[in-house]
C-alpha cells in the first residue's frame, strides 16, 4: 500500500515519467499524470478517475480503459498492441492516434475515426456505438464489428476487411459501397434499410440476413428442389448441381445464403450424413457446385458424382 502511495505520488507531480513493466492503476483516484508518460509494458486504468490526462502518452503493450473517467485522451497516444475502451464516454480519438493490434471501443461515445486512422492491424470492435461512418480507404485485417450502431449511415468506397463483418442491426444504413472486400461472413440482419448488394461485393464466406426482392420465390423454390435432392441420394459421394435462370448479382448471393443455411445433412438408410456444398461457381445465368455427401467421421466418400439441374422455368423475381 505504502508502495501505491509513493507511486501516485510519483506519477502526480512529475512531468515526464518512464515505467518499466506494467503500469496496473485500480480503484484510485488520481490529480493528473505526468504530461509524458511511458509504459514499457501494459498500462491499466481500471475504475480510475484521473483529473488530466497526459498530453503524450506510449505504451509499449495494451492500454486498457474499464469503469473509469478520464476526461478525454492524450493529444499524442501510441499503443504498442491493442487498445481497449468499452464503456467510456470518451467521444473522440487523438488525430494522432497508433494503435498496434486491435481496437475495441464497444459501447463507447466515439462517434467518428480520424481520417488518418485508415490501418487497423487486428479487430476493429465499434459496436454499441454512434459511429455515423468509416475513414475513407480503411482496411482491417481481422473482423470489423459494427453491430447495433444505428446511426451508421454509410461505409467508404473500397473498404477492405480480413475477416468478417457484422452489421447487424445497422438500421440506417442505405447501401453497401462499391469494391467492398470481406475474407469471411458478411452479417446484415436487422438492415432493414438495405434493398440490394453491390454488383462488385466479395465475400469469402457466407451472407446472412439480407433478402432482396423476391426472396421469398425463390427460397420457396430451393426449399423445394433441397427437399427432393435429400430423398435422391442412395449413398455417400459427390453430387453435381447446376441452378439455372440466375438473373443478377442479387440471386446470386441470395442463393449462396440460402445453400449455407439448408443444406446440412441426410439420411441414407437411417444414418445421418453431413452434406457440404464445394465448389461454387456462378455465372451471368447460372450457379453450380457439388454437395459432397459423408459420415461426420470424416469417412472417404468415394462413389460416382452424379449431374442434377434445377430451376430451368425463370420465374425468379
Amino acid at each position: 500500500m505504502a508502495e501505491d502511495v509513493k507511486l501516485i505520488k510519483k506519477l502526480e507531480t512529475t512531468k515526464s515519467y518512464e515505467h518499466q513493466g506494467d503500469l496496473n492503476l485500480r480503484r484510485v483516484q488520481i490529480a493528473s499524470l505526468p504530461e509524458r508518460l511511458e509504459v514499457s509494458g501494459n498500462l491499466l486504468l481500471i475504475d480510475v478517475k484521473v483529473g488530466k490526462m497526459p498530453k503524450n502518452l506510449k505504451v509499449g503493450g495494451d492500454f486498457l480503459v474499464d469503469g473509469s473517467e478520464i476526461g478525454q485522451l492524450p493529444g499524442v497516444l501510441e499503443v504498442g498492441k491493442s487498445m481497449v475502451m468499452d464503456d467510456e464516454t470518451v467521444s473522440k480519438l487523438p488525430d494522432s492516434i497508433k494503435v498496434g493490434k486491435d481496437l475495441n471501443l464497444n459501447g463507447s461515445g466515439i462517434t467518428q475515426l480520424p481520417a488518418n486512422l485508415v490501418k487497423i492491424n487486428g479487430v476493429l470492435n465499434l459496436r454499441r456505438t454512434g459511429i455515423k461512418t468509416l475513414p475513407k480507404g480503411l482496411q482491417v485485417k481481422d473482423d470489423l464489428s459494427l453491430t447495433h450502431c444505428p446511426d451508421l449511415r454509410e461505409l467508404p468506397e473500397g473498404l477492405t476487411v480480413g475477416g468478417y463483418l457484422d452489421l447487424q442491426s445497422c438500421t440506417g444504413l442505405k447501401a453497401l459501397p462499391k469494391g467492398l472486400k470481406v475474407g469471411g461472413d458478411l452479417y446484415l440482419d436487422g438492415c432493414t434499410g438495405l434493398k440490394a448488394l453491390p454488383k462488385d461485393l466479395k465475400v469469402g464466406g457466407t451472407i446472412s440476413g439480407f433478402k432482396s426482392a423476391g426472396y421469398g420465390k425463390l427460397e420457396k423454390k430451393v426449399k423445394a428442389w433441397w427437399k427432393t435432392f435429400k430423398k435422391s441420394i442412395k449413398s455417400p459421394g459427390k453430387k453435381k448441381v447446376t441452378i439455372g435462370d440466375i438473373t443478377n448479382q442479387e440471386q446470386i448471393d441470395t442463393l449462396r445464403m440460402m445453400l449455407s443455411s439448408l443444406v446440412s445433412s441426410v439420411q441414407i438408410g437411417g444414418e445421418d450424413y453431413l452434406a457440404i456444398v464445394e465448389d461454387l461457381k456462378a455465372s451471368q445465368k447460372q450457379i453450380s457446385f457439388t454437395i459432397l455427401i459423408e459420415k461426420d467421421e470424416d469417412e472417404d466418400a468415394d462413389s460416382e458424382g452424379e449431374e442434377d439441374s434445377w430451376g430451368e422455368d425463370g420465374d425468379e423475381d
